[in-house]
């Protein structure tokens, strides 16, 4: 559930049973009528301003937007959808590969993914006069 301040409305992730939905209720919690469908495996959703909606799907959006979060096929990701339900630009698909923690010595592990080049270097958190470094 989110708080959607230029609507002065509450938009609620609902299950539908064979589908999960946005339904807009009123603060007293009164329905509004108002929903849509979204991705199949959505279990977030979070309130984004006009400007910042817009700089993340690279579109001219002039009102507030939802982005959902979403475990469908093939993997997790993240929609945007308009006020209306209309997803606005492609679905922005997150990592979702595992992590080889390889030592390199004293505190210092380097994190691998499964393919391609190292991403970080993570360090023993046991060890309070350690670099962090990422």
């Amino acid at each position: 559930m989110t708080f959607l301040p230029g609507r002065g409305q509450l938009a609620v992730l609902q299950d539908w049973g064979a589908s999960i939905g946005v339904v807009y209720r009123n603060t007293d919690m009164t329905d509004t009528g108002q929903q849509f469908a979204v991705a199949p495996g959505t279990n977030g959703l979070v309130r984004l301003s006009a400007s910042f909606g817009s700089w993340l799907t690279r579109t001219s959006c002039s009102a507030e937007v939802l982005l959902a979060v979403t475990r469908a096929n093939p993997g997790p990701a993240v929609l945007v959808y308009d006020l209306a339900g209309t997803q606005i630009g492609p679905q922005q698909s997150l990592p979702v590969e595992p992590k080889a923690r390889i030592p390199l010595g004293g505190p210092f592990y380097m994190l691998l993914p499964a393919f391609g080049a190292p991403e970080a270097v993570a360090v023993d958190g046991s060890q309070p006069d350690a670099l962090h470094r990422g």
